[in-house]
């Protein structure tokens, strides 16, 4: 570690990670050194590096000034180092960027008159002003990236930031503590959410520009893309559905990740052969939706997350070649965006593949619990919706609760809201594992479905859950045009002791508002 130790005290302090450089990483880093137009003396440059490149250091340390730092922390990981840089960093805001942006001349000087003309802001975004494209996929990989960015500026967008160049007090970046190896490239997404959630003022200098050298190949990309979707199901993993669903936006695959658990998957199975059977013969017109659930559900119960794993790869090595080889550009650009959205499926994957543990079943012995608390624990279900009150959500045809049930007879409450009219009309059975509950034990209002429990059912529902079939809403009878396979709306679900008047079954708690805090 190296430091020429500060002249004067700097007003702005760049930190640049010596990692996934590309181009000429010494003429990237001379974009800031040497070629802004902010006085010298202004600003500091932290360079925090691994330790892997002792002669790129050796000549970037020959490009600072005396106000600068070069820090090594051996063998730190890339979001370790931005760390290691702000810690060292001296001046009251930072400057966030990476080795393979260049500077534009003007921007740092943009930066500190955009800090003093909105004094009040704590954070905020530069702005990529172009893209170096160096091969054909970069270019398409730029143009992605610029779709990506101006879809962050439509009306109704919160505010976030990108490590091309972020501009952070550096009060709020230690403090939000959002930044680290677990959430990997998903950091500069979770920081952007924190602070947000704080209230924290994060605006745009439309006139501090960066220009991004981007990927020249497609599995360059994708290793980014994997790492940022890794930190993703970290960050999901920590925090609350109404926060990750409200910043990050819906995840079908990860919300009902514990569907590729043959424990949750079997009994789904089960229930779904055991209510085929029971429509072959009593309600034929259930069957087909019954009997493709069914087969949409085996390949999960037999080998877990693996067949839709071996699938979701095949079709990404596919698109990756086309991305890369075919020759008309609109294939091309097609393929590359099907690659990016498969990555993320495959590292979702893998990811619950390596955190085998299933999401804790509900625990309803502290009364009532609302949609969003049963995270895991509901498994087939669509995004969270909210009607003004209430959060809520559609299920699919097969929803499956797993619950942990105190002692003694039970009736368990799902409160619907009304929005598909009295529950029981649609509810085409009601099972656990294979066993069917008989239509008397099922009982209802306008807005909820009562089911009877008694006590001799609370081991097998400790085991198998309870599983929910309910008939697919049909846009072309029942009006509408979502495309989802909607079953039944849960705004929460309820317990009482068995014989207590269901009129004093309490419904889910009311909807709060925004979004939580972390």
């Amino acid at each position: 570690m190296s430091s020429r130790g500060p002249a004067v005290e700097p007003e702005l302090s760049l930190v640049v990670p010596l990692v996934h450089e590309r181009g000429d990483v010494l003429e990237n880093v001379r974009t800031w050194t040497h070629a802004q137009s902010l006085e010298r003396e202004r600003f500091q440059i932290v360079v925090a590096t691994d330790g892997s490149a002792p002669d790129v250091e050796r000549r970037i340390s020959e490009l600072l000034a005396p106000q600068d730092v070069l820090v090594r922390s051996t063998g730190a990981g890339y979001m370790d180092l931005y760390n290691v840089g702000v810690a060292r960093a001296q001046a009251g805001w930072v400057v966030l960027t990476e080795a393979h942006v260049l500077g534009d001349p003007g921007c740092l000087a943009a930066v500190r008159a955009g800090i003093e003309a909105e004094p009040e802001l704590q954070a905020a975004q530069l702005v990529a002003g172009g893209h170096v494209r160096p091969t054909r996929f970069a270019d398409l990989l730029a143009e992605w990236f610029e779709s990506v960015f101006a879809r962050w500026e439509e009306p109704g967008e919160w505010r976030r930031l990108s490590f091309f160049g972020t501009a952070i007090r550096r009060s709020a970046y230690l403090e939000a503590a959002a930044v680290n190896e677990d959430h990997g490239l998903f950091s500069p997404s979770f920081l952007s959410a924190v602070l947000d959630a704080r209230g924290a003022r994060i605006g745009r200098f439309a006139d501090a520009r960066v220009f991004h050298i981007a990927d020249d190949e497609i599995v360059e990309h994708h290793e980014h893309t994997s790492d940022f979707a890794r930190g993703e199901c970290v960050a999901r993993a920590a925090h609350d559905a109404v926060f990750c669903e409200g910043y990050f936006g819906w995840a079908p695959l990860w919300a009902n990740r514990a569907r590729y658990r043959p424990a949750v998957a079997r009994p789904v199975v089960r229930a779904l052969a055991a209510a085929a059977a029971h429509a072959l013969v009593r309600q034929r017109r259930d069957a087909p939706w019954i009997l493709a659930e069914l087969a949409g559900r085996l390949p999960a119960a037999a080998a877990g997350a693996l067949p839709r794993l071996a699938g979701e790869r095949l079709a990404r090595a596919y698109d990756e070649q086309a991305a890369m080889r075919l020759p008309l550009r609109r294939a091309r650009k097609r393929s590359m965006r099907r690659a990016h959205a498969t990555v993320v499926r495959v590292t979702q994957l893998e990811w619950m593949r390596a955190n085998p543990g299933v999401p804790a079943p509900a625990r309803l012995n502290g009364g009532p619990r609302a949609i969003d608390e049963l995270d895991g624990a509901l498994v087939g279900v669509h995004a969270l919706e909210h009607d003004g009150e209430r959060r809520w959500r559609w299920t699919e045809p097969a929803a499956h609760l797993r619950l942990d049930l105190p002692p003694g007879d039970h009736v368990l409450a799902i409160d619907t809201g009304g929005r598909r009219g009295p529950p029981r009309d649609c509810v085409s059975g009601v099972y656990v594992g294979a066993r069917r509950v008989r239509r008397v034990r099922l009982d209802g209002d306008g807005g909820r479905l009562f089911v009877s429990l008694p006590e001799a059912w609370r081991g097998r529902i400790a085991r198998e859950g309870i599983t929910f079939l309910t008939r697919p809403l049909d846009p072309g009878r029942d009006g509408g045009e979502d495309p989802r396979r909607l079953g039944l709306p849960v705004y929460g679900i309820g317990l009482l002791a068995e014989g207590t008047p269901t009129a004093e079954v309490p419904r889910a708690v009311p909807y709060a508002g925004a979004v939580s805090n972390p």
